[in-house]
């Protein structure tokens, strides 16, 4: 039985998944197994498995998104420790055995993560992230994750199989913010520990799930929203929550004031209200909302002025 069982979702891009497995096999730490989740792509991605016919468990399942198809791995995996890569990133070779060192060290860690290269086939390799002044989170995780995701990628983490029967598996209901509500659950359970060295190259393009600013910004909503209702949450740790959520209305109403969607705007600046009505930061937004969404009504009145009496 391996002691690591590496998860690879993929989706379509036979090319970028091809450069993953090799990165992957290429590891200095060798009792692995490597599971390929198909979620529904073109037919040509099950070829970039055959050169490694043998070595890598090829699955493929009807598409339900990147949650689904890693508890899918998971639901087949043998390892104690589970690690995550994404199709299109790459590992460095010495990236698993970095991490079985923490764990052998720190058997009580639960998740580990390191650094990773962000890199842009445009402007090449940038800073690694997050900075080095993350250190041990230790039990302190849930509050520091609170306030800023430090992990850039899953492709960074290994979990262990105990942290994934503490705390369940990813929401399958979250299409592209399930890692992150993941990590906050994690969070609650098992203690975390971060790996300061890149061990991951997080590879930046249009293809980013990430980068559709709409739907995480309505998902990281639903998991505040979540995190609020979770029987057994200290009064402090409520509180957090409730600001954190609050932050991130006010980030939202930037978005709708950005693309003019005065409608959606004006709700969610009265929905931060009701949660922070004291908040001086919270009333200065609510001003700046009425202003923008008044000088638009007048710009747009006009426009019907001009057009009705053409």
């Amino acid at each position: 039985m391996p002691l690591v069982s590496v998860i690879v979702p993929a989706f379509n891009s036979p090319h970028l998944l091809r450069e993953t497995l090799h990165s992957i096999m290429q590891q200095s730490f060798r009792d692995f197994e490597v599971l390929v989740v198909d979620d529904g792509s073109a037919p040509e991605l099950r070829t970039v498995v055959i050169p490694w016919k043998g070595q890598v468990r090829y699955f493929r399942k009807e598409n339900g998104g990147p949650a689904s198809a890693r508890n899918f791995g998971i639901s087949r995996s043998a390892g104690a420790l589970l690690a995550f890569c994404d199709h299109d990133d790459l590992w460095f070779p010495h990236k698993l055995a970095r991490h079985l060192e923490m764990h052998r060290r720190s058997p009580e860690v639960g998740l580990s993560f390191s650094q990773v290269i962000p890199f842009s086939s445009q402007e090449g390799p940038r800073p690694a992230l997050p900075p080095l002044t993350i250190r041990s989170l230790g039990k302190n995780a849930f509050a520091s994750f609170l306030r800023r995701n430090p992990i850039v990628t899953s492709s960074a983490v290994v979990i262990t199989r105990a942290a994934v029967e503490k705390a369940g598996v990813f929401d399958e209901d979250l299409m592209q913010s399930d890692d992150t509500e993941y990590w906050l659950r994690l969070s609650r359970h098992v203690p975390f520990d971060f790996i300061g060295e890149p061990l991951v190259t997080y590879r930046l393009h249009a293809g980013n799930l990430s980068r559709n600013i709409a739907v995480s910004d309505r998902e990281h909503l639903a998991i505040y929203e979540k995190l609020h209702r979770w029987p057994g949450l200290g009064h402090s740790a409520r509180a957090a929550v409730r600001a954190r959520w609050t932050r991130h209305l006010l980030s939202c109403v930037r978005h709708r004031l950005r693309d003019g969607q005065w409608h959606e705007a004006n709700s969610l600046i009265r929905e931060a209200v009701r949660k922070k009505p004291l908040s001086l930061r919270v009333r200065r937004y609510q001003a700046m909302t009425w202003w923008r969404c008044k000088k638009a009504g007048e710009a747009q009145q006009n426009i019907s002025d001009k057009l009705l009496f053409r």
